[in-house]
């Protein structure tokens, strides 16, 4: 049922606490999403605090007290550690008030949140199918565009490239090294606007732009720079598409590869070919490296 990689213990699985359902468990990021709430019996681990509920209260109405935003900022006043190393600490998260209703009202208030839940989820579920079509149908559009032009009336020859297929008689077709040419200059003080990558924002933006939570370095001295009109691709996800151009000059990772575009090329109309699903196939099979290591 994961839905992300995860690493899983091999040895010393004595050593895990086991957990039943209906149990809540203070994860290492429960400060930032509420506490979790167990529907199956198994180990997790040790690392993780198990609370098991008494009688008085009934879990399935704390269950969504626990992922309640009030509740939320309540366990941010619970933790301990600094930046990434914080957690909650039980010993103050124990001491701390919550309401507890009539048993039946706790009752009443679960199977209306169940009930509220089930229809929300279920109209998530229909946009989440109709945004993945209409992802699909931009796709579509993007790869024809690229690949075929715009003009459905246009004269095409064979390209003798199998991916690509037919192209328009009065295309050229250049490899790649006349095309884009790789850049390495770094930066001497690290005093330039820090870009990242961000596959939500679909591209290069400034530190400030980015909402999710990321490492970030405190010294971009020896980063690599990248000029605008320049195309930044993150080596390690560029075989899913993360190509970007860089909309003005910067300072990024040193791991990111910096392109130069030739003259006789947009730097955008090479985004859109790089990014394009169709071409995709052809970049996973010219990569290096094993699983997230590409």
């Amino acid at each position: 049922m994961y839905e992300n990689i995860t690493v899983e213990a091999q040895k010393d699985l004595h050593l895990l606490k086991l957990v039943e359902p209906g149990d809540f468990v203070i994860s290492l990021r429960s400060f930032q999403g509420g506490i979790e709430y167990a529907y199956y019996r198994g180990i997790i681990s040790p690392a993780y605090t198990v609370m098991v509920p008494n009688r008085r209260i009934l879990p399935a109405y704390y269950r969504h007290l626990a992922k309640s935003k009030k509740f939320i900022s309540l366990l941010k006043t619970c933790v301990t550690g600094i930046r990434e190393g914080q957690n909650i600490n039980y010993e103050i998260l124990r001491k701390t008030p919550l309401p507890v209703p009539t048993e039946d009202e706790q009752q009443q208030i679960s199977r209306y949140l169940d009930w509220q839940a089930a229809k929300i989820n279920k109209f998530i579920k229909a946009k989440k199918k109709l945004i993945a079509l209409l992802k699909e149908q931009k796709q579509n559009v993007i790869n024809e565009a690229v690949t075929k032009g715009i003009n459905p009336d246009v004269k095409m020859k064979d390209s003798g490239v199998e991916w690509l297929g037919e192209i328009p008689a009065h295309w050229d077709l250049r490899r790649c090294k006349y095309i884009l040419r790789e850049i390495n200059v770094r930066s001497v003080d690290g005093f330039e606007e820090h870009l990242s990558m961000s596959q939500k924002h679909g591209g290069l933006v400034g530190r400030e732009e980015i909402t999710e939570r990321r490492l970030m370095s405190e010294n971009y001295a020896g980063g690599k720079i990248c000029n605008k009109g320049d195309i930044v691709l993150n080596r390690l996800k560029a075989h899913l598409g993360v190509f970007a151009v860089a909309p003005r000059t910067g300072v990024i990772s040193p791991d990111y590869t910096v392109l130069n575009v030739m003259r006789i090329t947009l730097p955008e109309f090479i985004e859109c070919v790089l990014k394009s699903s169709k071409l995709r196939p052809e970049l996973r099979v010219r990569c290096k490296g094993i699983v997230e290591g590409f």
